[in-house]
């Protein structure tokens, strides 16, 4: 979920300074779509109106990337991520587009918008978004699965050891623990147990390894 949080109103001081999160939201924009910075922190209204700007609260940043195809690509990477950076609003003025997550992306009319000349998008991010300190790569991180592990049943008999993987049973031709250490090289966790073991927890056993 995504709280919108207004600007400060005038009679709350200025900021006097580009929150974190802003700074590291146009770092990251820069390093990975190129372009240079708009600017984050300024004392100054919205444009076309009296209110004031979340500029002011330095929680609003403008990307300057004259390249159409990129400057999209970063605008769509923010409104991709909008959730996980507490992204509250998305401008892209050339285009007349704008984004928040009740509207998602519409056209979008007011100062600006439209103009040839207006090549930067313009990214808010809300009061938690904003104080964030992390890295935008840590937030956004995902782990990658553990990989999933080979597994060896070696079932003990008198007449020596049986390798059992899912249902086919293959006689184990080296000594015992050599074939342990020859599948632990090869990455299969190996697990010992008895004929009767395993018929005791998985309900069958192939009758040939009963002898």
């Amino acid at each position: 979920m995504i709280r919108t949080d207004p600007a400060n109103p005038w009679t709350t001081p200025a900021a006097g300074r580009a929150q974190p999160g802003l700074t590291l939201l146009l770092g990251h924009l820069i390093a990975t779509f190129g372009g240079s910075s708009n600017g984050i922190y300024v004392n100054r209204p919205m444009r076309g109106s009296s209110r004031p700007s979340l500029h002011r609260d330095g929680r609003a940043l403008d990307w300057l990337q004259p390249d159409d195809r990129l400057r999209a690509q970063g605008a769509e990477f923010c409104a991709q991520h909008a959730e996980a950076l507490q992204v509250q609003e998305i401008h892209r003025y050339k285009e007349s587009l704008a984004w928040n997550p009740r509207e998602d992306w519409h056209r979008a009319t007011g100062e600006a918008f439209g103009a040839a000349w207006a090549g930067w998008i313009h990214v808010e991010r809300n009061l938690v978004g904003s104080a964030d300190t992390r890295p935008i790569e840590e937030i956004l991180y995902i782990p990658e699965p553990e990989p999933e592990v080979d597994t060896m049943i070696l079932i003990k008999t008198e007449r020596g050891f049986y390798a059992c993987s899912g249902a086919q049973f293959v006689t184990g031709g080296l000594a015992p623990q050599s074939l342990v250490q020859s599948l632990t090289d090869a990455g299969v966790k190996v697990v010992e147990m008895s004929a009767e073991t395993m018929q005791k927890n998985f309900g069958r056993v192939d009758p040939d390894l009963k002898r």
